[in-house]
């Protein structure tokens, strides 16, 4: 089969190449340099223009070069390029005009939770900086105890969410910022976990749960980075993480062409379940993590999913699969990033528990491609008799694996799902 990746910045690069390794044709578009050397690029490089409209010529002169019988998108932001390739009557997995309203317009998605029915903590929508400033400062009920998170719109949200200690910080990270449209939400003390599930366009597969650390450094020390690593268990469809948080969106989805992941963060307070933002696509490093545990080809599940069949989902079921994100410096900053930094030690035994990012193939030899410096990403599943033991058992293998790879300056976590076997205890009756 014919499959083409349209890429904003090189996310999905992983899942191309294991598509391509299932025997696949695989054309990957992607405006910088990931995949280089390892994957068949197309010519046609820019989709949208600068005013961020599609180019409808290109895009069907990409379509004519790579004749794909799939198009798969992997972040939000490309849905008028998406909505006009399902008009031609091409199946699409993960992009849609309406997917990027409700990922990116905070506003947009708070609202459609409240439509379903999904408590959210009070949010309120701001504007300007000096407007939340006067907000803040007339707060009735004072820090620390009111505490509020400042969570932009768009893309840089992940980056620059922002949970206060009291009034003075919380007033002076948003000068610093200066980005607006922002909410500002109550903080709500619980357990943060995500619930997904698979849309195909009548119903529901694949649903699973995702406990993430987002923060840089180990004890969620240093700054925000959308994922540091995580892990991700499959659920029953009629568990309650599901039919009180996600699954209440299924009805609405119905009414859009979207097809591909639904992702609901939220927090478990007690016995009440709070939605935070949603996610409307492949989430990183969580795919990875999901696809450790898939025992069917990658591209049947997508393919399923994009053209509405009804099919059966292979995934293990009763396991855990963790995922570790390996960066170099600069990152997490935003620019500086190094081309050719060396990436040794991935060989045949290895090599199906890594997954390829910011890299490309030069002289024949694995180099960081100056991108993100989001390098790769490991993952493994685990066993054990206890939650406990299966996590430590995950982690170990991927410590391991990382042990076993040379990249000069390399980070990452080693405390990837330290809190998973106590928060997984006391949110027993959700799963």
């Amino acid at each position: 089969m014919k499959v083409l990746f349209i890429s904003k910045s090189g996310d999905s690069f992983s899942l191309a190449t294991r598509i391509a390794d299932e025997g696949h044709n695989v054309s990957f578009y992607c405006p910088n340099k990931i995949g280089d050397g390892l994957i068949s690029k197309p010519k046609y490089r820019m989709l949208v223009s600068s005013a961020g409209k599609p180019s409808q010529q290109k895009i069907d002169n990409l379509l004519r070069e790579t004749s794909p019988s799939l198009v798969v998108f992997d972040m939000v932001g490309m849905g008028r390029v998406a909505d006009y390739i399902s008009s031609l009557h091409i199946p699409v997995f993960g992009g849609s005009l309406w997917a990027d309203l409700l990922e990116l317009d905070r506003g947009y998605g708070t609202q459609i939770m409240r439509v379903c029915g999904i408590t959210v903590p009070p949010t309120k929508e701001f504007h300007s900086i000096e407007e939340a400033i006067t907000y803040v400062k007339s707060r009735a009920i004072d820090f620390p105890e009111g505490r509020l998170v400042y969570k932009p719109f768009g893309n840089v949200a992940s980056a620059h969410t922002y949970i206060s200690k009291g009034k003075e910080d919380l007033i002076e990270m948003m000068k610093l910022y200066s980005e607006v449209p922002f909410e500002l939400q109550d903080f709500v003390e619980g357990v943060e976990i995500s619930c997904e599930l698979w849309w195909n366009g009548r119903e529901s597969f694949l649903h699973n749960w995702t406990m993430e650390e987002k923060r840089f450094m180990n004890d969620n020390l240093g700054p925000t980075i959308g994922c540091a690593g995580n892990v991700v268990r499959t659920l029953r469809k009629d568990a309650k993480l599901v039919s009180e948080g996600v699954g209440k969106i299924e009805k609405l989805l119905k009414k859009t062409n979207y097809r591909g992941p639904i992702d609901l963060n939220s927090i478990i307070s007690g016995d009440k379940l709070y939605g935070l933002e949603w996610t409307s696509r492949l989430g990183y490093d969580a795919i990875q993590a999901l696809m450790e545990l898939c025992t069917d080809d990658i591209l049947t599940i997508f393919y399923n999913i994009a053209t509405g069949a009804t099919s059966r989902y292979y995934l293990r079921t009763d396991e855990h699969a963790m995922a570790i994100r390996v960066t170099i410096p600069p990152y997490p900053s935003e620019e500086g990033f190094k081309e050719g930094i060396p990436i040794l030690g991935i060989n045949n035994q290895n090599a199906k528990h890594i997954w390829l990012g910011d890299v490309m193939k030069r002289e024949g030899k694995l180099v960081s491609a100056g991108a993100d410096a989001n390098i790769l990403c490991v993952t493994a599943r685990g066993s054990g008799k206890t939650r406990g033991d299966v996590i430590r058992e995950a982690q170990r293998r991927c410590l391991r694996t990382l042990e076993g790879l040379i990249i000069p300056d390399v980070q990452y976590r080693t405390d990837i799902g330290k809190r998973v076997p106590a928060d997984s205890s006391s949110l027993r009756e959700w799963f």
